[in-house]
């Protein structure tokens, strides 16, 4: 195989997928971002003692994540330590508070 030297620009969840899938192969893989925190629109913001997800906050397509720990020969179960949440998420309208859950739990 030839070895390239790969240099990724941003550091969210694609291009974290990316650059260790090309480094398992055997490339040299650099990443840069310009901001304090990985993660991109996964990352989180703390402000006054208060966490905020800065973009997807739920566990969609669990079979991509566990076929892609697979690949990289890691059982996902010793990375992430995942607890079902009732409701699985409430939106807050100046009027209202929105829940919502997953559709099997509703059967």
């Amino acid at each position: 195989m030839n070895t390239k030297t790969v240099s990724i620009i941003g550091w969210w969840i694609g291009w974290l997928a990316t650059a260790i899938l090309m480094a398992k192969d055997g490339h040299k893989v650099t990443v840069y971002e310009k901001n304090e925190c990985l993660g991109g629109r996964a990352s989180i913001f703390s402000a006054n003692g208060y966490t905020f997800d800065m973009g997807p906050s739920r566990y969609l397509m669990p079979d991509l994540f566990e076929r892609f720990f697979n690949e990289i020969g890691e059982d996902i179960h010793e990375h992430l330590d995942l607890a079902q949440l009732s409701p699985s998420y409430k939106v807050f309208y100046p009027e209202e508070v929105a829940e919502g859950s997953r559709e099997e739990d509703k059967t």
